[in-house]
């Protein structure tokens, strides 16, 4: 049923894997991949509410499963809640410190609530969990370049743009 239902949510056949999801749900409702998958149709489908409280029940049960993390930061940003789902990522980031997904997922949430400044901040910090340190200085320095944020924000940002070329430094001299 699992197959099934993935090979129509990857056709998007939404009709066809909300019923499949459902069949799913009824055969096992308790195994975390069965949730995320199911909730995930559900939500393309249209079924927003029940698609996001499945992923609250399954995050309740199971609130170290990465893949139900990212299925639920992006239902959240899919249903027109960015909003939600950037502070949903913020208290994920702290269990998940090296997860550049969830960073640049928090990118495209912030690019979703026109927050330039955050949004190019996340999108730096993405970069460096992956290993491109010259990318996330260039993000740094283009949010630096934007006008929007806080005294903090702006101050938090300068403070990891000087960690940033500092290690850049760090690394050449070696």
């Amino acid at each position: 049923a699992y197959g099934l239902t993935f090979s129509f949510y990857l056709a998007r056949e939404y009709t066809e894997a909300k019923k499949m999801a459902r069949y799913m749900m009824h055969l096992d409702s308790q195994d975390p991949m069965v949730l995320g998958l199911a909730a995930e149709t559900l939500v393309k489908s249209g079924d927003v509410v029940d698609g996001l409280d499945i992923f609250e029940r399954a995050l309740a049960d199971f609130p170290n499963r990465l893949p139900l993390v990212i299925g639920y930061a992006k239902a959240l940003m899919d249903s027109g809640s960015p909003l939600k789902a950037v502070d949903f990522l913020d208290k994920q980031i702290f269990k998940y410190r090296n997860e550049s997904r969830l960073f640049e997922l928090q990118s495209k949430g912030y690019a979703l609530t026109g927050n330039e400044l955050l949004q190019h901040r996340a999108q730096a910090e993405a970069y460096y969990h992956k290993g491109e340190l010259s990318s996330a200085i260039e993000q740094l320095e283009i949010a630096k370049l934007n006008g929007d944020g806080n005294f903090f924000e702006k101050s938090s940002l300068d403070a990891r743009l000087k960690q940033f070329i500092k290690l850049r430094e760090d690394l050449k001299s070696r």
